[in-house]
């Protein structure tokens, strides 16, 4: 492990066992002085990745729509991605966005990337210029404006992903990079995603984090990845925490969930 990550791991296992100590999630984001100031300022699409900066969070700014409404119901290369954009484009009419966003190195954009044929991947040359496409073509389907986020803009280190925590937000204004103390995280806005969509893409953040390019075997039952539930009532809550229970359950001890009531 490069000195860098060993740093990030520590950092996250630092929180993680301060959380553990107070007993809940709940409980220790309460100490946190500025909690009630974890919104997110910027209404943007952007991705779950946990360097992205603050917004309305969908994998790959809504790429990942490919996979699931596309390559999975049998339809290849462009009528795939035609599908994704369709599928994407009513998600985003939902929500208050304003602009939407791609971003270097997105994991999403590289699964759909891999599940194109040759001739696509030719036309692209690389899943950073399909995910730029894919949300240039989205902006221009909602007419909403467009930006890109570089690496030297987001908050994680080229090449690696940093996060422990996820969190399934259905308030869909939930932004914890906002409050210090609060550990940084892949975002998913369930609010703004069908229960399906959203368990598809939060379950991304556990499988980059006990991969290759997060922490791998680290991640076991001593030193957990969390998956943090995040409502505004409480049973809302409660419906969002079972929604979660299948997706630790498959990593047999590795993923905890927990739950965090937004308070006014």
């Amino acid at each position: 492990m490069s000195d860098l990550k060993e740093r990030h791991w520590h950092e996250q296992c630092a929180i993680a066992e301060k959380i553990g100590k107070a007993g809940s999630f709940q409980k220790y984001a309460e100490t946190l002085p500025d909690i009630l100031n974890a919104v997110i300022s910027k209404q943007e699409v952007c991705c779950i990745d946990e360097g992205t900066p603050d917004g309305i969070r969908f994998a790959g700014s809504g790429i990942y729509y490919v996979i699931t409404q596309g390559t999975e119901k049998g339809k290849k290369g462009k009528e795939a991605i035609y599908a994704g954009l369709e599928a994407a484009a009513e998600a985003v009419k939902g929500s208050p966005a304003e602009f939407i966003t791609s971003h270097d190195e997105c994991g999403a954009a590289g699964l759909v990337f891999n599940e194109m044929p040759d001739s696509i991947k030719k036309e692209f040359g690389t899943s950073d210029n399909l995910g730029i496409y894919f949300a240039k073509e989205l902006s221009k389907k909602t007419g909403l404006g467009y930006r890109h986020i570089g690496i030297k803009e987001m908050a994680r280190p080229s090449g690696m992903h940093t996060a422990m925590f996820a969190y399934y937000d259905g308030t869909g204004k939930f932004n914890p990079d906002a409050v210090p103390g609060l550990p940084q995280g892949f975002v998913v806005s369930r609010k703004y995603l069908g229960k399906e969509e959203a368990l598809r893409e939060i379950e991304l953040a556990p499988k980059i984090a006990t991969g290759e390019h997060g922490y791998g075997g680290l991640i076991k039952p001593d030193k957990k990845f969390w998956l943090i539930a995040v409502a505004e009532d409480p049973w809302a809550l409660e419906s969002l925490v079972s929604e979660l229970k299948p997706v630790s359950d498959s990593y047999k001890g590795k993923v905890k969930v927990e739950g965090f009531l937004v308070k006014a």
